[in-house]
Protein backbone atom coordinates (compact mmCIF):
# COMPACT_ATOMS: atom_id res chain seq x y z
CA UNK A 1 0.00 0.00 0.00
CA UNK A 2 1.45 3.34 -0.63
CA UNK A 3 1.60 6.00 1.22
CA UNK A 4 -1.11 7.95 -0.86
CA UNK A 5 -3.34 5.30 0.16
CA UNK A 6 -2.72 4.85 3.96
CA UNK A 7 -2.24 7.62 6.74
CA UNK A 8 0.54 8.80 8.00
CA UNK A 9 2.31 7.06 11.32
CA UNK A 10 2.34 8.38 14.64
CA UNK A 11 5.27 11.42 15.02
CA UNK A 12 7.94 10.79 17.40
CA UNK A 13 7.68 11.53 20.99
CA UNK A 14 8.63 15.24 22.00
CA UNK A 15 11.51 15.81 24.21
CA UNK A 16 9.98 18.05 26.52
CA UNK A 17 7.21 17.99 29.19
CA UNK A 18 5.84 21.41 27.30
CA UNK A 19 4.89 19.17 24.30
CA UNK A 20 3.70 16.10 25.89
CA UNK A 21 -0.12 16.89 26.57
CA UNK A 22 -0.51 18.00 22.75
CA UNK A 23 1.17 14.61 21.69
CA UNK A 24 -0.86 12.48 23.53
CA UNK A 25 -3.97 14.68 21.85
CA UNK A 26 -2.25 13.77 18.45
CA UNK A 27 -1.83 10.08 18.74
CA UNK A 28 -5.70 10.00 19.77
CA UNK A 29 -6.22 12.01 16.88
CA UNK A 30 -4.51 9.36 14.70
CA UNK A 31 -5.87 6.60 16.26
CA UNK A 32 -9.43 7.76 15.75
CA UNK A 33 -8.55 8.07 12.15
CA UNK A 34 -7.05 5.25 11.46
CA UNK A 35 -10.25 3.62 12.83
CA UNK A 36 -12.74 5.35 10.89
CA UNK A 37 -10.61 4.08 7.90
CA UNK A 38 -10.47 0.64 9.14
CA UNK A 39 -13.95 0.96 9.61
CA UNK A 40 -14.93 1.89 6.05
CA UNK A 41 -12.70 -0.59 4.37
CA UNK A 42 -14.28 -3.07 6.55
CA UNK A 43 -17.95 -2.10 5.61
CA UNK A 44 -16.82 -2.04 1.82
CA UNK A 45 -15.16 -5.43 2.13
CA UNK A 46 -18.25 -7.09 3.05
CA UNK A 47 -19.70 -9.61 0.65
CA UNK A 48 -23.01 -9.18 -0.95
CA UNK A 49 -25.51 -12.06 -2.42
CA UNK A 50 -22.86 -13.32 -5.24
CA UNK A 51 -20.13 -14.15 -2.29
CA UNK A 52 -17.86 -10.94 -3.93
CA UNK A 53 -18.17 -7.70 -2.10
CA UNK A 54 -20.30 -5.18 -3.66
CA UNK A 55 -19.18 -3.26 -6.08
CA UNK A 56 -20.08 0.63 -6.86
CA UNK A 57 -19.83 3.73 -5.28
CA UNK A 58 -20.25 3.85 -1.25
CA UNK A 59 -23.15 4.95 0.26
CA UNK A 60 -23.68 8.26 2.27
CA UNK A 61 -23.61 6.00 5.29
CA UNK A 62 -20.08 4.57 4.53
CA UNK A 63 -19.19 7.88 3.11
CA UNK A 64 -20.04 9.24 6.51
CA UNK A 65 -16.73 7.34 8.25
CA UNK A 66 -14.75 9.19 5.68
CA UNK A 67 -16.06 12.58 6.84
CA UNK A 68 -15.94 11.41 10.35
CA UNK A 69 -12.09 10.78 9.51
CA UNK A 70 -11.20 13.86 8.27
CA UNK A 71 -13.42 15.51 11.04
CA UNK A 72 -11.07 14.06 14.09
CA UNK A 73 -8.09 15.20 11.80
CA UNK A 74 -8.95 18.40 11.88
CA UNK A 75 -9.62 18.36 15.64
CA UNK A 76 -6.51 17.29 16.15
CA UNK A 77 -5.03 20.47 14.59
CA UNK A 78 -7.48 22.47 16.29
CA UNK A 79 -6.74 20.72 19.67
CA UNK A 80 -2.96 20.30 19.49
CA UNK A 81 -2.18 23.87 18.81
CA UNK A 82 -4.68 24.91 21.26
CA UNK A 83 -2.87 22.61 24.28
CA UNK A 84 1.09 24.13 22.65
CA UNK A 85 -0.69 27.74 23.21
CA UNK A 86 -1.54 26.88 26.73
CA UNK A 87 1.17 25.06 27.75
CA UNK A 88 4.34 26.30 25.84
CA UNK A 89 3.33 30.18 24.65
CA UNK A 90 3.91 31.36 28.55
CA UNK A 91 7.53 30.02 28.03
CA UNK A 92 8.21 30.88 24.46
CA UNK A 93 7.81 34.38 24.78
CA UNK A 94 10.71 34.70 27.41
CA UNK A 95 12.91 33.24 25.48
CA UNK A 96 11.83 33.69 21.97
CA UNK A 97 11.93 37.53 19.98
CA UNK A 98 9.43 36.40 17.30
CA UNK A 99 7.04 35.52 20.13
CA UNK A 100 8.02 38.42 22.28
CA UNK A 101 7.23 40.98 19.52
CA UNK A 102 3.60 39.14 18.77
CA UNK A 103 3.19 39.74 22.60
CA UNK A 104 3.82 43.50 22.76
CA UNK A 105 1.72 44.03 19.44
CA UNK A 106 -1.12 41.95 21.31
CA UNK A 107 -0.57 44.14 24.40
CA UNK A 108 -0.53 47.55 22.27
CA UNK A 109 -3.75 46.21 20.73
CA UNK A 110 -5.47 45.70 23.90
CA UNK A 111 -4.10 49.20 25.33
CA UNK A 112 -5.83 51.02 22.45
CA UNK A 113 -9.45 49.85 22.88
CA UNK A 114 -11.81 52.28 24.56
CA UNK A 115 -12.28 51.85 28.37
CA UNK A 116 -15.54 51.84 29.88
CA UNK A 117 -14.64 54.43 32.74
CA UNK A 118 -14.49 57.20 29.97
CA UNK A 119 -15.49 56.48 26.52
CA UNK A 120 -13.52 58.98 24.94
CA UNK A 121 -10.14 57.32 25.97
CA UNK A 122 -7.52 55.88 23.72
CA UNK A 123 -7.11 54.12 26.51
CA UNK A 124 -8.11 50.79 27.89
CA UNK A 125 -8.96 52.31 31.70
CA UNK A 126 -10.05 48.88 32.68
CA UNK A 127 -7.11 46.65 31.54
CA UNK A 128 -4.32 49.51 32.31
CA UNK A 129 -5.52 49.40 36.24
CA UNK A 130 -5.49 45.56 36.15
CA UNK A 131 -2.22 45.85 35.08
CA UNK A 132 -1.29 47.74 37.56
CA UNK A 133 -2.43 46.04 40.69
CA UNK A 134 -1.53 42.61 39.51
CA UNK A 135 1.09 40.29 40.60
CA UNK A 136 2.82 40.23 37.07
CA UNK A 137 1.65 42.40 34.67
CA UNK A 138 3.42 40.41 32.10
CA UNK A 139 1.49 36.90 33.17
CA UNK A 140 -1.85 38.25 33.01
CA UNK A 141 -1.28 39.54 29.49
CA UNK A 142 -0.16 36.06 28.47
CA UNK A 143 -3.29 35.01 29.92
CA UNK A 144 -5.31 37.08 28.43
CA UNK A 145 -3.61 36.27 24.97
CA UNK A 146 -3.81 32.21 25.65
CA UNK A 147 -7.69 32.65 26.17
CA UNK A 148 -8.19 34.97 22.97
CA UNK A 149 -5.88 32.31 21.04
CA UNK A 150 -7.76 29.24 22.38
CA UNK A 151 -11.13 30.97 22.38
CA UNK A 152 -12.69 30.31 19.10
CA UNK A 153 -12.27 27.26 16.61
CA UNK A 154 -8.75 26.99 14.64
CA UNK A 155 -10.10 25.23 11.21
CA UNK A 156 -8.54 28.08 8.89
CA UNK A 157 -4.87 28.52 7.95
CA UNK A 158 -5.58 32.57 8.86
CA UNK A 159 -6.64 30.99 12.21
CA UNK A 160 -3.57 28.59 12.56
CA UNK A 161 -1.04 30.96 11.65
CA UNK A 162 -1.89 33.67 13.65
CA UNK A 163 -1.38 31.11 16.62
CA UNK A 164 1.94 30.33 15.27
CA UNK A 165 3.12 33.76 14.99
CA UNK A 166 2.45 33.94 18.42
CA UNK A 167 4.02 30.97 19.10
CA UNK A 168 7.34 32.35 17.18
CA UNK A 169 7.26 29.80 14.52
CA UNK A 170 6.71 30.78 10.86
CA UNK A 171 5.29 29.17 7.79
CA UNK A 172 8.70 27.49 6.87
CA UNK A 173 8.54 26.09 10.08
CA UNK A 174 6.12 23.92 9.53
CA UNK A 175 4.13 21.79 6.65
CA UNK A 176 1.15 24.26 6.46
CA UNK A 177 0.76 25.48 2.61
CA UNK A 178 -2.36 27.46 2.41
CA UNK A 179 -2.92 26.70 -1.20
CA UNK A 180 -3.12 23.37 -0.21
CA UNK A 181 -4.78 23.54 2.94
CA UNK A 182 -7.46 25.74 1.82
CA UNK A 183 -9.52 22.40 0.16
CA UNK A 184 -8.72 20.60 3.28
CA UNK A 185 -10.69 23.30 6.06
CA UNK A 186 -13.42 23.98 3.41
CA UNK A 187 -14.09 20.16 3.23
CA UNK A 188 -14.01 19.55 6.88
CA UNK A 189 -16.15 23.02 7.16
CA UNK A 190 -18.57 22.21 5.19
CA UNK A 191 -18.94 18.62 6.51
CA UNK A 192 -19.22 19.87 10.15
CA UNK A 193 -21.26 22.66 9.72
CA UNK A 194 -23.15 22.14 6.55
CA UNK A 195 -23.80 17.91 6.76
CA UNK A 196 -22.21 18.33 3.40
CA UNK A 197 -25.68 18.80 2.00
CA UNK A 198 -25.78 19.67 -1.50
CA UNK A 199 -29.17 21.32 -2.42
CA UNK A 200 -28.41 21.00 -6.49
CA UNK A 201 -28.77 17.02 -6.48
CA UNK A 202 -32.47 15.40 -6.65
CA UNK A 203 -31.78 12.16 -6.00
CA UNK A 204 -28.22 12.10 -3.18
CA UNK A 205 -28.71 14.94 -2.02
CA UNK A 206 -25.20 14.90 -0.44
CA UNK A 207 -21.59 15.68 -1.76
CA UNK A 208 -19.50 12.24 -2.60
CA UNK A 209 -16.70 12.08 -1.46
CA UNK A 210 -14.05 9.71 -2.73
CA UNK A 211 -11.52 7.40 -0.43
CA UNK A 212 -8.23 8.59 -1.91
CA UNK A 213 -9.37 12.09 -1.43
CA UNK A 214 -10.41 11.59 1.63
CA UNK A 215 -7.21 10.02 2.82
CA UNK A 216 -5.13 12.82 1.47
CA UNK A 217 -6.99 15.53 3.49
CA UNK A 218 -6.94 13.60 6.86
CA UNK A 219 -2.90 13.04 6.24
CA UNK A 220 -2.64 16.18 5.87
CA UNK A 221 -3.93 17.63 8.55
CA UNK A 222 -2.57 15.35 10.68
CA UNK A 223 0.73 15.97 9.00
CA UNK A 224 0.16 19.58 10.00
CA UNK A 225 -0.57 19.26 13.46
CA UNK A 226 2.80 16.99 13.84
CA UNK A 227 4.57 19.64 12.31
CA UNK A 228 3.42 21.79 15.03
CA UNK A 229 4.06 19.84 17.43
CA UNK A 230 7.66 19.44 16.36
CA UNK A 231 8.54 22.97 15.87
CA UNK A 232 7.86 23.88 19.44
CA UNK A 233 9.55 21.04 20.84
CA UNK A 234 12.62 22.22 19.02
CA UNK A 235 12.56 25.08 20.70
CA UNK A 236 13.59 23.80 23.90
CA UNK A 237 16.96 22.11 22.83
CA UNK A 238 18.13 19.49 25.16
CA UNK A 239 21.30 17.67 26.31
CA UNK A 240 21.16 14.19 26.98
CA UNK A 241 17.58 14.46 27.74
CA UNK A 242 18.01 17.72 30.13
CA UNK A 243 16.57 21.17 29.90
CA UNK A 244 19.73 22.82 28.08
CA UNK A 245 21.41 25.45 30.27
CA UNK A 246 20.85 28.80 29.42
CA UNK A 247 23.76 31.09 29.31
CA UNK A 248 24.13 33.40 31.94
CA UNK A 249 23.50 37.23 31.44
Amino acid sequence: MSSKDSLPSRPPQPKHDVAKNAYLILRHAHDSAESLLKAFDTVRSVPGPTGKPKMGAPTDEQQDLLRAMVVFAGAGVDSVTKQLVRDALPKVVKKDDAAHEQLLKFTARQLRREGEADEASSINVKLLSELLVAQSAGDTLIDRLVGELTGGSLQSTEQLFKCLSHLGIGKTDVKLDQAELGPVFECRNQIVHELDIDFSQPNRNRFPRRRKDMIRYARQLLEVAGSILAAVDRKFPTVDGRRKRQPSV
